[in-house]
């Protein structure tokens, strides 16, 4: 006697939306996102609990005119049960990992801790943002143009003085300034992530604080803004939080030629325009999980660009040495070209980083 066949159901708590022809769906439970093509999403959504495969072939041929091979439904049927966007009877959703997605593979979790700082800021935001709702207007866009432009003007004239006092950064006091710095400029950095995310009509369900290759970090969760039917939208979402270290960076610039020179005080705003210059600058850099690596997985429409690139290249890896491996969703030739560029590269910028960071700790070690 044959096996039964399962009777996989489309999940109808998640959320889809609707973009360029394609749709993107939000699990709520995992907090994981999927991208499906107008046709699959019309397939997947054959999926009820009660049709077998060749009952779901039967009525797309019928309901839809759409000749599907059985086989190819098998695979897509598998993938979707992968993905978790199709349950079997009495299936749980698998709940998330909460490694935040921000590195991969056998040292994932030394390079990764996750801290227990995590809240739900929402309510917080959604107050915040009626009352800084301005700084979303292009009158506020303009003033910040000219503050750019001011600060730029004193880095021009005043460069020779303030490279003196960034070198004496490099002291105890310094330090201190340049660590109570980097709370207030991240703290600001992540709230104007979430107040954008706030403006365009998206939740904002955590904020937390994890050590990143040994660093501390503060995170938002904006995932949310991948339901944004606008590219644009979710551009500027990414966009808030470096925008926001600007400010505070060219702010700190016309503030420093007030203070008297050589001050403790001038000190502390020298050191607070340096770690807001290298906090904007570093994380635009795609090859870190941050502001550059999210603008570049929305330009190329890959949402989870990251992960799915290191598990296709280990894919790849695997086969070419004969070892097992799990086949990742199928992937086109764009995404794979666009995996393994991205994959690769990533992971050479980090190893040299890693190997930089080791050869200058050895020669400060043994002088």
């Amino acid at each position: 006697m044959a096996d039964e066949e399962i009777l996989y159901r489309f999940r109808q708590e998640l959320i889809v939306s609707s973009q360029d022809g394609a749709f993107v769906i939000k699990d709520p439970v995992s907090r994981s996102f999927v991208k499906l093509g107008a046709a699959e999403m019309v397939v997947a959504q054959y999926f009820d609990g009660a049709s077998t495969l060749e009952q779901i072939q039967t009525r797309l041929e019928r309901e839809r005119e759409v000749i599907a091979p059985f086989d190819t439904l098998v695979k897509f049927r598998e993938r979707l049960h992968k993905m978790q966007i199709i349950l079997a009877p009495g299936e749980e959703v698998k709940p998330p990992d909460n490694d935040l997605g921000m590195t991969r593979g056998p040292l994932g979790k030394l390079f990764l801790i996750q801290l227990p700082l995590e809240f739900n800021p929402d309510l917080l935001l959604t107050k915040l943002f009626r009352s800084l709702r301005f700084v979303f207007t292009r009158g506020f866009v303009a003033l910040t143009a000219l503050l750019f432009v001011a600060a730029l003007i004193i880095w021009v004239r005043e460069w020779d003085a303030l490279w003196q006092q960034i070198r004496g950064l490099a002291s105890p006091l310094g330090v201190v300034f340049l660590l109570v710095g980097f709370v207030i400029s991240v703290a600001v950095h992540e709230m104007a992530h979430g107040l954008a995310t706030k403006a365009f009509g998206g939740e904002v369900p955590r904020m937390g604080v994890v050590l990143y290759y040994f660093i501390p970090a503060f995170y938002t969760d904006i995932s949310d803004a991948w339901l944004f039917p606008r590219k644009s939208e979710r551009a500027l979402v990414v966009l808030a939080g470096p925008y926001s270290t600007l400010i505070l960076c060219c702010l700190a610039t016309l503030i420093w030629p007030l203070v008297p020179s050589g001050t403790t005080a001038s000190m502390a705003v020298c050191a607070f325009i340096v770690l807001n210059l290298v906090g904007a600058t570093r994380t635009m850099m795609p090859f870190f999980k941050g502001d550059g690596y999210l603008l570049l997985s929305n330009a190329l429409d890959l949402p989870n660009l990251r992960d799915k690139s290191f598990d296709y290249l280990s894919a790849r890896f695997k086969r070419t040495v004969g070892l097992s491996y799990d086949l990742p969703p199928e992937t086109t030739p764009r995404e794979a070209r666009i995996y393994i560029a991205y994959g690769i590269s990533t992971t050479l910028f980090l190893g040299g980083l890693l190997v930089l960071a080791v050869y200058l700790a050895m020669r400060w070690i043994l002088g």
